[in-house]
């Protein structure tokens, strides 16, 4: 499906009809009326272990405003692959202003329980409403599992601009040409079967991504803990880079931005600025490939507060690995 694009839409009747992949554009307007948003209880009636970490994802689709671009009527296929390999579970987040349904793949994620959609009703501005579903579903499930989850933020999936973001807050992180993750066309079910087997790797990756935060943050000598979990996160992202190999499947490297949100002074935000730093070992297995962790002052959703370590995540796609 084409780019979409769409001014002033609103929600006007009949909500969550699943009967093509691009299930229901609900368009008008509402002049000053405000928009509303309320959540579908049943769509969050769910089990999910509360141990398990989760990750809201999009379509990708650009909201400023009342305005909605829509790019894709799917999931970005790498990165729905990363978000499959890396955390437990998925969440995709509907309004029925806009509803989405995606391809084989939702259908398949649905069925294995590795993908839930939150829906909402709303009145008022579709764009405005689908944009309060996100923030909406963070909270909410962060209320079942503190700390548990992130928003998905860029190109491939929710972009936002605008009065939902907020600049100079907390720390972005950037590692670039490190993490390898499948390959967009790699089978859901190979994805699946490759985490299984790897699931020891899978999991201290992501540690080593917590502790980059959560240690400094403890630790009184920031400057030495800062190196020590550099160091970690170097060896987990080695273990990744051997085991990705070894499997035969197709990967690619890609690079990651994490935005660490900091409550604490800004002092402390100052500490990073302008910091890059190598990571040899992982570099030594990628020759020719300039892999790095660097950090500077992060961009913030707005409306997005989470307990989580980082609260969005993004990625660039590079290189075959």
């Amino acid at each position: 499906m084409g780019k979409s694009h769409f001014r002033n839409t609103t929600f006007l009747t009949n909500p969550f009809q699943k009967n093509a992949q691009f299930c229901q554009l609900n368009t008008g307007t509402v002049p000053n009326a405000g928009t509303s948003v309320w959540p579908d209880s049943s769509s969050f009636d769910f089990e999910i272990n509360n141990s398990n970490r989760g990750i809201i994802l999009s379509n990708p689709m650009r909201i400023s405003g009342t305005s909605v671009s829509i790019e894709s009527s799917d999931l970005d296929a790498s990165e729905l692959r990363r978000a499959l390999l890396f955390w437990d579970v998925i969440a995709w987040p509907a309004s029925s202003g806009i509803y989405i349904c995606g391809g084989p793949d939702i259908d398949f994620l649905l069925s294995e329980k590795r993908l839930i959609r939150p829906k909402f009703h709303m009145n008022g501005d579709a764009a405005t409403g689908l944009s309060m579903a996100f923030s909406q579903t963070l909270k909410i499930l962060e209320g079942k599992m503190p700390g548990q989850w992130i928003m998905s933020n860029g190109e491939s999936s929710l972009s936002l601009s605008g009065k939902d973001l907020l600049t100079d807050r907390g720390v972005l992180t950037t590692l670039s040409n490190l993490i390898p993750i499948p390959m967009h066309d790699m089978p859901l079910e190979e994805v699946l079967r490759f985490r299984d087997a790897r699931l020891p790797e899978v999991l201290a990756l992501r540690s080593a991504l917590d502790r980059l935060y959560q240690d400094w943050m403890n630790s009184e000598d920031k400057e030495h803990q800062l190196k020590m979990a550099i160091n970690d996160l170097d060896i987990a992202i080695s273990a990744m880079i051997k085991v990705a190999r070894e499997s035969k499947n197709p990967f690619t490297l890609s690079s990651w931005e994490m935005s660490f949100s900091f409550s604490a002074i800004d002092a402390f935000k100052g500490f990073f600025a302008g910091k890059i730093f190598g990571l040899d070992t992982a570099s030594s297995l990628l020759a020719g490939a300039a892999s790095t962790i660097s950090f500077s002052k992060g961009v913030g959703l707005k409306s997005a507060k989470s307990n989580s370590p980082f609260t969005y995540i993004s990625s660039i796609h590079n290189k075959l690995l």
